[in-house]
């Protein structure tokens, strides 16, 4: 067993879709432990995920996605072919080759061999995807028995699907919730097919393939295994000696593996029966696991007990106590894959299996319903008769004191989906329209519209019973619960009585045969030789739990729901069954907008009153999305104008009531700083890229504008502007990253941004003449003072940071503020030591203070060229000094110095000359936009070292004229100013009120860019 996963997706290309792909594999990971396999198609926009879990053929040839010998098939395979040997033996004899051992090959091979037409030749348990590299086609296929699940979504544009609904997390365009969910978990204690949490995602039918042709966008849907009731077997000793045989052989295959296998043993009859064949045929000693409880009404140990004296087998019971049950209670319902009242008995046995070193197992699901073990069997024959009853009697039923009168109601619903909920229904509709807060009628519509999935009306009542069971119950609920949680431990859970074969058999046994007054009769005379008499001669107990005492004991059950509401008064008083409980906290747990039973019950998703992203913003409002790449982890130049940048537009929207939200890759959600706004409009993504890029274009297509921080966060743009075009794109420039032309899908990308702000017109110009962006798009948008930053020290330098870097008052002290690194050796140190060799003889005391961090062979390189120049007293290297020490560092400098040739503003610059500090910078690039072309400081040939000399003989010799003018400093580089500034931006758009001009005192604007119209407080 496996996990498998893919997109196909015609306007994206595999640059965009295979980390969403990898993301997927990753989400998956526990049902595939052993290997991960990712292929793509660059030409037809396909990419192809792949988990393993390892059971044929372990070694790396079964690695997938898997190409057949020629490479125009490729497959991603999830399951086991029981009968793949003799498949293969039929190709061989027809001339077709293979490389390794698997099963997965033999189903391209077959595949090459019969094309679709291979698909009904196959008796296992499986779903897949197929890729025709020739004929650019994508087939998906699932068993007839639906036990291994596959989900997908489809448009004429592409297709994607998983193995999992979690699985498909990462494709944004995927996320809106059906909201009618919490209707049909309330009503049948499960999501039945085709009703899955996501609104346009559903389940591929059992025994059907799905052809996607990329050519004409063309979906076909073709059933090739359809199970049909019939009446060919009439005679009781051929029924039995049938049985038998045909399970005897299904038992045989599911036990072929090249890994440990088990069986799961609850002390009942099925479970009983394939435990009993399969020690009999395994040839290494067969292990079993069993699960028992301290309360003696639920434990089945003695039965255990019974059917362990007859087997040859290690045996391995585990003793399950409620202070577990309620450890990993939580780790449980975040491992269900779609909400559900059952399957924690799985979950729990799978996890003992896989610590006792298995990796399959053989369950006993599937006899119930195939030879009549549940009562609804018996029940049934009464359908007939009440149908008669008119849909305004039956509805009144609703009325009734007894649960099951109440059910009567679901009959007014034609076909099986009616007959089922009588039987097995958890809430009638009445019941869910009061839990959820909406008009009955409107649960009844919810309700109604399900699709027909077959009229079984001609059948007798014990194969109508069973049909219902088969493909409502079992299908929908613990088939998918088994393989979920199964997974969650990497655990294949196999099921003998659904082979193939042996459901045909049993389907074509007149069901007068199968009918009794003892439950499933017939299948224990099949066995009754090998059957303990106290495993088949006693009540059905199924694999249970003491839920209701555990549930209303566990601490985590009343942390997240009100002790004193009705709801749970009726549970701990047993008037509400604990399915019903667990379905109202799944509902309310994950159902978002939904609180259930809001009039009785608090809700366990608390939202804030108010907007951001962990509240829930107001539906009419407009909303805002800035995305960063770091904002608070790293204290770089792109780090604080995001954080400079977000107070403003924070400020901004909470005056105008807009909702603003943050998102932002590499930071944790902890390492906010709410100095700049509240942590409630902040999501850290810890470098989860996908998880990122997924919730970033989910709420970006419902923002109205969505703010990008940086370049490398176009393609969640992209894929924004590609899903929601009306959402407006805007693009924060910097430096280098914008200094080189686009081509291809990089240039589309730019091309869909609505705005682009520059940090610099050199920033500016560089896009506009090398990418032929148009001019008018692009506006500068200068960087501005932190509004935080610590004040200007009046008091003479710091005698400890003298004393520590050997520096005296009587120093001259130059200073830069970077980082050193060897692959970044652009901001002009090397010119400034060059500088202090050639001023050493006029200016013996000049110092000079480099402050930052370093990498070792940076710090290497520089001090040989110091050693060289007979400099090592001269340069002082810092190393990384934190923010709140920078102002004391400042204050040690006479001279602020970096005549950097890559810079794409130059915060550092204007943070200097706040500190009142003279400045010299390059003049090749963005520096010369933070020193307003030299009004605030000396522009240098970065180039050329005797005019970087001469600058600081200038500044040595006369201070005090080449200090900068701090008003025309806060005229243009103040935080009010910047703020001023996004106000206008949003204005424009229409987000934001423009101020009044009776607020701002500004200057006549001499051009169009931002940073000429400085605003004056």
């Amino acid at each position: 067993m496996c996990r498998i996963s893919g997109i196909l997706n015609k306007n994206l290309p595999v640059a965009a879709l295979r980390p969403m792909v990898k993301e997927m594999c990753t989400i998956m990971k526990n049902g595939g432990p052993d290997d991960e396999g990712i292929f793509s198609d660059e030409q037809r926009h396909l990419v192809l995920g792949h988990r393993r879990l390892s059971l044929i053929d372990l070694s790396p040839a079964g690695h997938q996605p898997m190409a057949d010998i020629t490479g125009r098939y490729v497959i991603s395979f999830n399951g086991e072919i029981y009968n793949y040997g003799e498949i293969k033996k039929e190709l061989l004899i027809a001339g077709y080759s293979f490389k390794t051992g698997t099963d997965t090959e033999v189903i391209l091979v077959a595949f090459a061999a019969w094309g679709a037409r291979a698909f009904e030749k196959f008796n296992g348990m499986f779903a897949f995807a197929l890729w025709d590299t020739k004929e650019a086609r994508l087939y998906l296929v699932r068993d007839p028995s639906g036990i291994k699940p596959l989900y997908y979504a489809a448009a004429p544009e592409g297709i994607a699907f998983s193995s999992e609904i979690r699985g498909l997390r990462p494709v944004p365009w995927l996320q809106e919730e059906n909201k009618d969910w919490p209707v049909f978990l309330l009503a049948y204690g499960h999501l039945p097919e085709p009703v899955t949490v996501l609104q346009k995602v559903k389940p591929l039918q059992k025994g059907t393939y799905l052809c996607f042709d990329v050519a004409t966008g063309n979906i076909d849907l073709q059933s090739f295994k359809k199970f049909e009731f019939s009446s060919t077997i009439v005679h009781r000793q051929e029924a039995i000696q049938h049985i038998r045989e045909d399970l005897h052989k299904s038992v045989s295959r599911h036990l072929i593996a090249d890994a440990p296998i088990g069986v799961f043993l609850s002390g009942g009859v099925d479970s009983g029966i394939i435990s009993l064949l399969a020690s009999e045929d395994k040839k290494a000693q067969l292990n079993t696991l069993s699960l028992h409880f301290q309360e003696n009404d639920f434990s089945e140990k003695k039965y255990q007990d019974y059917l362990l004296k007859k087997m040859n087998c290690r045996s391995n019971q585990h003793l399950l106590k409620e202070n577990e049950f309620t450890h990993f209670l939580p780790q449980i319902l975040d491992d269900m894959d779609q909400p559900s009242c059952d399957g924690i008995n799985t979950w729990f046995i799978s996890k003992y299996a896989r610590e006792k070193g298995l990796k399959a197992v053989l369950s006993g699901i599937g006899g119930d319903e195939l030879y009549g073990g549940y009562p609804s069997f018996s029940r049934m024959k009464k359908v007939k008769f009440l149908k008669n009853v008119p849909n305004s009697i039956l509805r009144s039923g609703k009325y009734a004191g007894q649960k099951a009168l109440k059910r009567l109601c679901y009959l007014s619903i034609d076909g099986p989906v009616g007959k089922y909920l009588f039987l097995r229904g958890q809430f009638i509709p009445s019941e869910i329209a009061y839990q959820l807060n909406m008009p009955e009628q409107e649960v009844w519509r919810i309700l109604s519209g399900q699709p027909v999935l077959e009229n079984i009306d001609a059948l007798d009542p014990f194969d109508q019973a069973s049909w219902v069971e088969l493909n409502l119950f079992m299908q929908n609920q613990l088939l998918r619960d088994v393989d979920v949680m199964g997974m969650a431990h990497g655990i294949e859970i196999r099921v003998p009585f659904l082979d193939r074969d042996f459901v045909d058999l049993s389907m074509s046994i007149k069901s007068s045969l199968k009918e009794a007054a003892l439950p499933k009769k017939l299948l224990i005379d099949a066995f009754k030789n090998i059957l303990p008499e106290p495993v088949w001669n006693r009540p059905k107990m199924g694999f249970g739990f003491p839920f209701k005492k555990w549930l209303s004991e566990s601490e985590y059950i009343k942390s997240v729901v009100d002790t004193e509401a009705v709801n749970y008064k009726n549970f701990v008083s047993g008037q509400m069954h604990w399915s019903q409980f667990l379905s109202l906290i799944l509902v309310q747990n994950r159902g978002g907008e939904r609180a259930v039973g809001s009039r009785d019950a608090k809700a366990i998703v608390s939202h804030s009153q108010g907007n951001g992203a962990a509240g829930k913003p107001a539906k009419n409002r407009d909303k805002i999305l800035f995305l960063t790449l770091r904002t608070f982890s790293l204290t770089g130049g792109i780090e604080k104008v995001s954080k400079v940048a977000g107070k403003a537009l924070y400020d901004l929207c909470k005056e105008s009531g807009v909702d603003f939200s943050v998102f932002s890759m590499y930071d944790e959600s902890s390492d906010i700083d709410e100095k700049y706004f509240p942590k409630n409009h902040f999501t850290g993504f810890g470098i989860q890229r996908v998880q990122f890029t997924r919730k970033a274009v989910s709420a970006g297509i419902n923002s109205n504008v969505v703010i990008l921080s940086h370049i490398n966060l176009l393609p969640v743009g992209f894929m924004v502007k590609l899903i929601s075009p009306k959402t407006r794109l805007i693009l924060l420039t910097h430096g280098i990253e914008a200094w080189v032309p686009f081509t291809g899908f990089k240039k589309q990308m730019l091309l869909k941004c609505d705005q682009i702000l520059s940090v610099s017109r050199f920033t500016k110009d560089a896009l506009v003449q090398l990418n032929h962006f148009p001019a008018n798009k692009i506006q500068v948008l200068n960087n501005c003072l932190d509004p935080f930053l610590a004040k200007p020290l009046q008091a003479n330098k710091d005698a400890s940071l003298l004393a520590k870097y050997n520096l005296s008052n009587d120093d001259t002290v130059l200073m830069t503020l970077t980082r050193l690194a060897f692959r970044e050796r652009y901001k002009g140190y090397d010119q400034v030591i060059e500088s202090l060799a050639a001023l050493r003889k006029t200016s013996p005391r000049l110092k000079y203070l480099i402050v930052g961090k370093y990498d070792r062979q940076e710090k290497n390189r520089l001090d040989i060229l110091l050693e060289k120049r007979n400099l090592t007293n001269e340069v002082i290297f810092t190393g990384f000094v934190p923010d709140e020490e920078l102002a004391l560092h400042f204050n040690l400098a006479d001279i602020y110095i970096m005549p950097s040739t890559k810079e794409g503003f130059g915060i550092v610059f204007i943070e200097s000359m706040y500190y009142n500090k003279p400045v010299i910078a390059g003049n090749k690039d963005g520096s010369v936009d933070a020193l307003l072309n030299g009004k605030l400081g000396l522009l240098v040939d970065p180039g050329n070292q005797e005019e970087i000399s001469e600058s600081i003989r200038k500044i040595i010799a006369d201070r005090e004229t080449y200090m900068p003018d701090r008003q025309l400093l806060m005229e243009n580089f103040s935080f009010p100013v910047y703020k001023e500034k996004w106000r206008s931006i949003l204005a424009r758009l229409g987000m934001i009120p423009a101020k009044a001009q009776t607020d701002i005192h500004s200057k006549e604007r001499n051009n169009a860019d931002l940073y000429s119209a400085p605003l004056n407080y």
